[in-house]
């Protein structure tokens, strides 16, 4: 039976969805329903891996006094050369014999070998193109400065040491002497050091502190049983030239411990060396 104004509740109830009734229903909460997750904060947290950290953080911070010295390096190579590249190109300004000789004079010093000025003269002489005669001693120097003319033309076209030559050297320093034979040890540990002389740092001051530890490294752990000092230097000299840097000259009086192979000495050293180029060309 139905009443006038009321809808037919059996005649739509197929139709029209029923309205849930308020009173079976709990009262709304006010308290919003807490989700338990799946993991813990802790957890969370763990899993997260952890961003890696800034290469400027990484890269170590090089010191004030040598980002000058760096800079005075680079001065004092412009006027050397007399133009505004401090690295080397070639055919540009190459190092004087007198030079040579004098780093060639120092490093046989170091090694106890006494080198009279005459035959330092006579080394210059024959860069020149004069010919020479003279003692074991003086073709000894002759033989270094070829060396050191050697290692600039290497430097100045970026080419690598092969470890061959390097027992040439020590042949030619010998003059007859006893060699060292070169078993597969030896050309082993010289092929990895020629690595990483071949391989230097792109920025000065990190160059020039590989250079000086190979250098200790070599005086301290011999490659050769004799020349091994003078050996040694020439390999430094190969290290600075790959990086436009001139040999250095020592000094026997003050470099006669192997506490000096410092990075430290190896910078005065340079500074000194290029000063005195400097007023070579100068005159």
């Amino acid at each position: 039976m139905s009443f006038p104004g009321r809808p037919d509740e059996t005649a739509d109830s197929d139709s029209k969805p029923r309205l849930p009734d308020p009173s079976s229903t709990a009262p709304h909460s006010a308290e919003p329903r807490r989700v338990r997750p799946l993991v813990s904060r802790e957890e969370a947290s763990s899993a997260v891996e952890p961003r890696p950290p800034s290469l400027v953080r990484l890269r170590p911070a090089i010191p004030a006094d040598a980002r000058q010295w760096s800079r005075a390096i680079d001065r004092r190579l412009k006027l050397w050369r007399g133009d505004h590249d401090a690295r080397p190109r070639p055919g540009t300004r190459s190092v004087p014999a007198a030079h040579l000789a004098a780093v060639s004079r120092a490093s046989f010093c170091l090694d106890g070998i006494d080198i009279s000025p005459r035959d330092a003269q006579a080394a210059v002489d024959h860069e020149s193109g004069g010919r020479t005669l003279g003692s074991r001693n003086a073709q000894r120097m002759r033989g270094h400065v070829a060396i050191l003319r050697r290692i600039e033309r290497l430097g100045l076209r970026q080419l690598p040491l092969p470890p061959g030559e390097v027992f040439r050297w020590h042949a030619a320093l010998a003059c007859g002497l006893p060699s060292a034979v070169p078993d597969a040890a030896l050309q082993t540990r010289l092929t990895d050091v020629c690595f990483r002389l071949a391989t230097p740092h792109r920025r000065l001051v990190p160059a020039v502190e590989e250079a000086a530890r190979i250098y200790a490294d070599l005086l301290n752990d011999p490659l050769f049983p004799n020349f091994n000092g003078i050996l040694a230097r020439l390999l430094l000299a190969y290290a600075l030239a790959r990086t436009g840097l001139p040999p250095v000259v020592f000094e026997p009086d003050r470099d006669t411990d192997d506490e000096t192979a410092t990075p430290r000495r190896l910078q005065e050293l340079l500074a000194a060396s290029l000063d005195e180029l400097i007023a070579m060309a100068a005159t």
